[in-house]
């Protein structure tokens, strides 16, 4: 049975040093809600493309039905990339940290955008 408990993907942990350098990324691209993004889904991509830089990525399929408000917010789990082997595997779980993200709509085209590592 012993045998079989080590083939589970056990939790990873995100180092405080790279939470760090990910909102810092984060604040840089403007989600500490001085930026501004032409679309929701624009905003979504800078956070994807500055969590795939650091090899992590959101659990869930980012489905448009949370996003369908003006203004809300949605926290997510986060994980590391599926091996290059296996792609039809999950990467671990990172069971320390979430990412928190926060929208408001000013107009057709404004949009600010919060979001940070817990």
């Amino acid at each position: 049975m012993k045998k079989y408990f080590s083939l589970i993907k056990q939790a990873d942990k995100l180092d405080n040093k790279i939470r760090r350098k990910i909102n810092f990324e984060l604040t840089q691209a403007g989600f500490d809600g001085n930026g501004r993004f032409e679309s929701l889904g624009k905003g979504l991509g800078v956070i994807a493309e500055i969590l795939g830089r650091n090899n992590l990525e959101i659990t869930e399929i980012m489905s448009a039905q949370y996003f369908m408000a003006d203004q809300g917010s949605k926290t997510f789990d986060l994980q590391r990339p599926a091996l290059p082997t296996d792609v039809f595997s999950p990467g671990p779980s990172i069971d320390n940290s979430r990412i928190l993200i926060s929208w408001y709509k000013f107009s057709h085209d404004k949009w600010e955008m919060l979001s940070y590592l817990s």
